[in-house]
């Protein structure tokens, strides 16, 4: 679950249609969050559910997604792993994970689950995030692809989101760890949420408004919406 918010600050009276103005403003967001996320996922689901993706040559493998990441820009990495761990297709000469034996998005996609991990970054401080499939040949799983995404596009669109003189918005995963966020250094050192009144209820798939209080007792009204699965 990801949880997007639009905050501002309460310094005086909010009239009720600035209120919904802004609480439209956070439901478009998060639909178009929910796209974003949703298009790697059916790509990854697509390449997956071909028949003869796990024992096709290296080169076409290579070739196929290659063509793939080139089509969406999204991708980082796309990767085909064996089920004995072996990576026999990538379009990274040096891949960011080695030993994919000990990563939950191959050992959960090897049990025959779809993976969507958490938020990582990489070396240069990028947001990421990975999706696996399972690929089956004869109902037994043969081999996993993983999808590795630059999530960077999603700061991009918070950024271009104006609340007011003093508003922001804001991005966070169902473990309250913000995601993205106009004061960018609170996500590089994973910050959480869960300690604001509004956590609670928006990862019980609720929408709406709450008062809070900062970590530098500043009083905010938010409006908050889960990003639809």
């Amino acid at each position: 679950l990801l949880t997007f918010l639009v905050v501002f600050i309460n310094n005086k009276t909010i009239s009720s249609y600035i209120f919904q103005r802004n609480f439209e403003t956070a439901k478009r967001a998060a639909n178009e969050i929910n796209l974003f996320l949703e298009t790697p996922r059916r790509v990854i689901i697509t390449l997956a559910n071909i028949p003869v993706i796990a024992t096709m040559e290296r080169f076409t493998q290579n070739l196929m997604i290659t063509k793939i990441k080139a089509d969406y820009p999204l991708f980082n990495n796309i990767y085909i792993i064996r089920d004995n761990g072996k990576l026999i297709a990538s379009t990274s000469y040096e891949p960011a994970v080695q030993d994919f034996t000990r990563q939950p998005l191959f050992k959960e996609a090897l049990m025959g689950k779809e993976y969507l991990s958490g938020i990582s970054f990489t070396d240069n401080q990028s947001p990421i995030m990975y999706i696996s499939e399972p690929i089956f040949r004869f109902n037994k799983v043969v081999a996993v692809i993983v999808g590795e995404i630059d999530i960077k596009n999603i700061w991009d669109l918070l950024d271009d989101i104006t609340i007011g003189e003093t508003g922001n918005a804001f991005l966070f995963s169902s473990d309250g760890t913000l995601i993205a966020h106009s004061d960018k250094s609170k996500v590089l050192q994973q910050q959480k949420v869960t300690a604001f009144s509004f956590y609670n209820e928006v990862i019980s798939g609720r929408s709406g408004i709450d008062h809070y209080i900062d970590e530098n007792e500043t009083p905010h009204l938010a409006a908050y919406i889960p990003v639809p699965d």
